[in-house]
């Protein structure tokens, strides 16, 4: 049976390899975007633009958390990976949104989803 250090590991990989491979890939989306739905590359481009938007101003409070997380002697040992757990969470449930979308708007949100759950398992590597 595998130790938490080597799961942790293992699920960090994981997240930072789909979260930031999703993240930094999003460019190659614009064409597509403005295609399925209609749209100029200006706007199409404002939804990817919002990921990394989004990601950085939801990065001051994911550090926040974190800094609760890691300050409290009784959360140290046990439940540190929480906000990690609900990064990865939040950018699965929103790259679901994200693939039943049928408008601008809706793709809009997702993609500020995924930019704050990025924030919240990229803040502890």
């Amino acid at each position: 049976m595998p130790n938490a250090a080597s799961l942790t590991v293992l699920g960090s990989f994981l997240l930072h390899t789909v979260g930031l491979g999703i993240l930094y890939s999003m460019g190659v989306y614009v064409l597509p975007l403005g295609e399925t739905f209609g749209i100029d590359r200006r706007t199409s481009s404002l939804c990817v633009s919002l990921v990394a938007a989004s990601m950085n101003l939801s990065s001051y409070y994911a550090g926040r958390i974190f800094d609760y997380y890691y300050s409290h002697e009784q959360w140290k040992r046990t439940r540190v990976g929480l906000p990690v757990f609900a990064g990865g969470t939040i950018v699965a449930l929103s790259l679901l949104l994200l693939s039943i979308s049928e408008s601008v708007p809706v793709v809009c949100l997702s993609t500020i989803l995924v930019g704050a759950g990025c924030a919240l398992f990229a803040i502890p590597s």
